[in-house]
């Protein structure tokens, strides 16, 4: 019993340390094994799962130094180096989709964790499944953020309403 109590104690502490720095939380020190010096990928999935995240968590981590864990009730990740999935593999079954920011230092996470977010978002409701970059679902973002956006950014790619050019 005792071991348990100590290993929900470690894990809750790795989500603690985690969810720092996602929220923008300052940490001093910053604990083992992140380094304040080194950049890491936020990733943020639909994994809800506490054992499919453990799983996937060891995949993160296996690549390099990160944390991992249930952050706002979903897989997030800082991971030093992404995982690569050999050629025909596929996700976890319960991880259909994940986004992940381009490498930050942990004080410049919070805005990329909040931006993977809402990619995640626009990429989830355009039905995206597998492994996207911050930047692959961009455009669905900002149609996602506001329908308004959407549509007149629709009509100014697709040319269906004449466009006023302010001189400089």
């Amino acid at each position: 019993m005792a071991e348990l109590d100590m290993a929900l104690t470690t894990r809750d502490r790795h989500v603690q340390m985690l969810r720092q720095p996602l929220h923008g939380e300052a940490a001093a020190p910053v604990p083992a094994p992140l380094d304040p010096s080194a950049t890491y990928h936020c990733v943020v999935s639909d994994v809800s799962d506490p054992a499919a995240a453990g799983l996937l968590g060891t995949a993160f981590t296996a690549t390099g130094p990160g944390l991992c864990g249930l952050v706002d009730g979903r897989f997030a990740a800082l991971a030093g180096r992404l995982p690569t999935l050999p050629a025909g593999a596929s996700l976890p079954a319960d991880a259909s989709l994940l986004v992940a920011a381009p490498p930050a230092l942990l004080a410049d996470v919070a805005p990329l964790y909040a931006l993977a977010r809402s990619a995640f978002q626009a990429a989830k409701s355009a039905d995206l499944t597998g492994f996207h970059g911050l930047t692959d679902p961009a455009l669905l973002t900002v149609t996602h953020a506001g329908s308004d956006v959407g549509r007149r950014l629709s009509d100014f790619l697709l040319g269906t309403q004449t466009q006023r050019r302010v001189p400089p």
